[in-house]
Formats: C-alpha cells, sequence, structure tokens
C-alpha cells in the first residue's frame, strides 16, 4: 500500500507544490528520491531533472524533419540548454536508407553559438549510406562544454549534388555541470 496516493483530485491547481523562494533553502532540490540513502532521481532548485544524483548522463532527442539536397543555406538550432552541460556524443538518424550507390552526400557540422565545432560528419550516399532507424555517430566531440543560453546548431553542406534525406534526428547524451 503507498504511503501516498493521489488520485482523480479535484481542481485544475498542481497536485505537489513547491515554492522555496530566496531563503536559505533556495539552492536546495525541489524534490528527492532515495532508496538505501542514495538519491535515485530528483529535481533541482532550477526545476532540472537530475535522474540517479550525481548528475548522471542525460539525452536529448531533436527532429529535424526532411532535408533536401540543397539544404546548404540553412540551418537548425537542435538543442539551447539553461544550464551549463558537457556534450558526451552525438547520433542521427533517418526513417528512409539513404544509400543509392553515388558519391552524393551531406557534410553535418554541430557548432556552438560562437562557431565552434562541437562534431563534423560526412555521409555519403554510396558507403553505404544511413539506414532507416540505425543510430549512426556524429563523430568524435570536441569544445563540448555549454553554459545557460548556450545553443548547438546543425548545418548540412551538400557533397557532390547533396543527398535528400527524410526523417533526419539527432540524439544528443550530456551530463549536467555543477
Amino acid at each position: 500500500m503507498p504511503d501516498a496516493r493521489f488520485v482523480n483530485l479535484p481542481g485544475n491547481g498542481p497536485i505537489i507544490y513547491s515554492d522555496q523562494g530566496s531563503g536559505t533553502r533556495a539552492a536546495q532540490d525541489l524534490l528527492n528520491f532515495q532508496k538505501n540513502n542514495s538519491e535515485v532521481f530528483s529535481v533541482s532548485s532550477t526545476g532540472l531533472p537530475d535522474p540517479g544524483g550525481a548528475q548522471q548522463t542525460r539525452y536529448v532527442q531533436y527532429t529535424v524533419g526532411d532535408i533536401v539536397a540543397e539544404s546548404d543555406a540553412k540551418s537548425w538550432t537542435i538543442l539551447e540548454v539553461r544550464a551549463t552541460i558537457t556534450i558526451i556524443s552525438i547520433f542521427y538518424t533517418v526513417d528512409t536508407n539513404t544509400a543509392d550507390g553515388t558519391s552524393n552526400g551531406q557534410t553535418f557540422l554541430i557548432e556552438d553559438e560562437s562557431n565552434n565545432a562541437i562534431t563534423t560528419n560526412t555521409l555519403n550516399a554510396g558507403d553505404p549510406g544511413a539506414t532507416q532507424a540505425v543510430w549512426v555517430t556524429c563523430g568524435t566531440v570536441t569544445a563540448a562544454t555549454l553554459t545557460a543560453d548556450d545553443y548547438l546548431t546543425f548545418s548540412p553542406t551538400k557533397v557532390s549534388s547533396g543527398l535528400d534525406m527524410s526523417g533526419l534526428a539527432f540524439y544528443i547524451t550530456y551530463t549536467m555541470g555543477t
């Protein structure tokens, strides 16, 4: 039997409300779950989740959608952060195979807001292209620390005649800073 159970409460306000203000506890976790005296999940004073405590690895997925072979002049913001983070890895996938046996392709450039390259990857249609629903690394991550209000952008550059990509999505893993 649970210690606390909330079922079909009347009204439309929050079920649990916490307002720590600016007092001595303002920097403490808003919510903290523990098992055997070890944190397993918390919500920080800034409202960010911390699964498992100790700033474990987290992830976000961003879907760009379809890009055409001639997408050189476009860029997409794929992540904006509210606190300091360190990017660990970036992967991509598509929802339709891209292999067509040609030398056409796309070079992915992912940069921070200061135009520092975080990672770059070239995808060619002939070797073997991207496979539907298979996550592929974008390569080695460098200059990977972002601070509050920083963002990542994705900019494709065509190789040869470029490569149409359907359902392009990115999977970014990171850790929270202190």
